[in-house]
């Protein structure tokens, strides 16, 4: 497939430090195979991260951002913060005109994607019948929170945490069950797997699926939930296809696959959500 354009997007917020090795490997891959244009929504950042985006703007080529303002503080906000980040970039995007060569690149940039190879993208980009193609890891594969499968993880998993907690399982075993034991390794050879959402720290769309839906950070009963999934699901009700491509890989192990951090996380996640009810 040829690519006329890539769109880089992304959000940032307190990741000055890795924030512009994250852009120039990007940039290093994406710039590889087509013309790349970037645009950063940041928000409520309390380092650097400002200051490092506006270095990288008057250095890099088609580089803009914006910060957004006034945004609610607090991991309560968290998924909410996040989805008003993307869409204001979706909104960037529609006002763009985009042809149906172009690609929309949706990438984290806390240096998650440390992996990623120009192999890995033009895998991708030869492979047929996907309108979003989403990242793998050649470690665990971590992203739970913005993966549903009718099968591997078919709903929050911490909903099925807090089920096993509920019936008398300790947060250890619950986590165990309901994360570690999903987080697979996924062979190369395993091709494209078709899920309802994924994200993964990167993610291929045809230019079409950006107009279909909006990103969520709240299910109707107020719970949080990852912005992705709603998205993703309204994209699949246009009619996307969605998948995991297991040869682009973007990583090797991250923070969400180190069985003790995620253990303490869940912790006071559950401590968090005790304390709301």
């Amino acid at each position: 497939m040829a690519v006329t354009r890539f769109w880089v997007v992304g959000t940032a917020r307190n990741v000055a430090r890795p924030l512009a090795s994250s852009i120039r490997r990007l940039r290093d891959v994406f710039s590889s195979l087509g013309e790349t244009r970037f645009f950063v929504v940041e928000s409520n950042s309390a380092d650097d991260t400002v200051e490092v985006l506006r270095r990288l703007s008057s250095e890099i080529p088609n580089f803009l951002y914006e910060s957004l303002e006034g945004l609610p503080e607090g991991s309560q906000w968290r998924t909410t913060r996040l989805a008003t980040c993307r869409n204001h970039y979706l909104d960037h995007l529609l006002r763009q005109q985009l042809g149906p060569e172009d690609l929309v690149v949706m990438a984290d940039l806390d240096g998650v994607n440390n992996r990623l190879s120009r192999d890995g993208i033009t895998d991708s980009l030869s492979s047929e019948g996907w309108d979003v193609v989403t990242a793998n890891q050649s470690g665990r594969y971590y992203d739970l929170w913005a993966l549903r499968h009718p099968i591997w993880c078919p709903s929050d998993y911490r909903d099925y945490s807090e089920f096993l907690i509920a019936h008398g399982y300790s947060a250890r075993t619950a986590h165990r069950l309901s994360v570690r034991a999903r987080q697979l390794r996924i062979g190369v050879e395993s091709g494209l797997i078709e899920v309802a959402a994924a994200f993964g720290g990167l993610a291929l769309y045809r230019p079409w699926v950006i107009k279909t839906s909006r990103y969520e950070g709240m299910t109707p009963a107020g719970q949080q939930v990852s912005e992705h999934v709603p998205f993703h699901l309204g994209a699949r009700e246009a009619g996307a296809r969605i998948f995991i491509n297991s040869r682009m890989i973007n990583a090797h192990n991250t923070e969400h696959t180190n069985a003790l951090a995620l253990v303490r996380t869940h912790i006071r996640h559950r401590f968090r959500r005790v304390g709301n009810e």
